[in-house]
């Protein structure tokens, strides 16, 4: 098993028509995830992120921790705006992300119009309900896993959230309906199924909690599973780092005051010491190729 700590504008059935994702992506209650590209000495690389706020962009950490960044843009209802300014999470560490701290955020210059803005959720209650996710990252299907040069297009699509690691990241996996297959909870899949790749960094994964959308995590990184060295094929997973578990952070560093919804009773379940085990290789041997996949977008 190996993980690339990144994420694109997701991989689909290959038994359902991409127009149906593209459909869901363009949902007004998605319009706030836009499409930010970051510019650095070593080239251009593609992330997603989503607008928390008029000025304020929610995106992974992993995006913005390149030292030689000259700008970053975000673009969201077909108007570019330019970062003031960016920042992610102290704690954040490439060899740990485990820790769940892939996270930060982006100050535009120019605050936004005409898109909506994501309310965040504070409770701790999300396993068990059906996330979307949502992004500009590149695509392919669960027989191929991702293609290089694919990205641009917005997708989103939808997987059970099916556990946590350490309250600070949230799990899912590309389920074809098979149990050979299945990395946790059901192996049941899911009209829209999906499954994340590069690009789809510090996109949003949202939960519907009595009719209203809130934002439940950042996207960071992908997993294979089968160890085939392909990615984002059925069975891989997915993680995103806890929207809930960084309010406080939010609220520190950009000085506004997030409602959000619920409290809820922990109810999330870390996977089995083998299933942790076996992540914990791949998250190993996925330093190496970091920096190589970001490119990729």
């Amino acid at each position: 098993m190996a993980c690339a700590p990144v994420a694109t504008a997701g991989v689909i059935r290959h038994d359902v028509p991409d127009s149906l994702y593209r459909a869901l992506a363009a949902e007004s209650r998605y319009s706030g995830v836009g499409d930010v590209l970051i510019r650095a000495n070593s080239g251009t690389t593609r992330c997603s992120g989503t607008l928390i706020d008029a000025s304020w962009v929610l995106t992974a950490a992993h995006c913005l921790d390149n030292a030689g960044t000259s700008s970053i843009t975000y673009k969201a209802g077909g108007v570019t705006y330019s970062a003031a300014s960016w920042v992610y999470h102290n704690a954040f560490n490439e060899s740990s992300l485990l820790a769940g701290y892939d996270i930060g955020l982006i100050n535009l210059a120019t605050a936004v119009s005409g898109v909506e803005v994501a309310k965040l959720y504070t409770g701790v209650d999300e396993v068990g309900l059906v996330g979307t996710s949502v992004g500009f990252g590149t695509t392919g299907t669960g027989l191929t896993g991702y293609a290089n040069g694919t990205s641009g297009t917005k997708r989103a699509g939808n997987n059970v959230i099916e556990s946590f690691i350490n309250g600070a990241l949230l799990w899912a996996d590309f389920d074809n309906g098979s149990a050979s297959a299945n990395l946790f909870g059901d192996s049941a899949q899911l009209d829209l199924e999906y499954m994340i790749a590069p690009g789809d960094s510090g996109g949003g994964t949202f939960i519907n909690i009595d009719g209203v959308d809130y934002l439940a995590g950042v996207h960071s990184f992908i997993g294979d599973a089968s160890g085939d060295g392909k990615y984002a094929t059925y069975g891989d997973f997915q993680g995103s780092t806890r929207v809930s578990s960084f309010v406080d952070w939010i609220e520190n560093t950009t000085g506004l005051e997030f409602a959000g919804s619920g409290t809820g009773t922990e109810t999330g379940t870390v996977p089995t010491a083998p299933t942790l085990a076996l992540i914990l290789v791949g998250l190993l041997s996925a330093r190496r190729m970091r920096r190589a996949e970001d490119q990729r977008a």
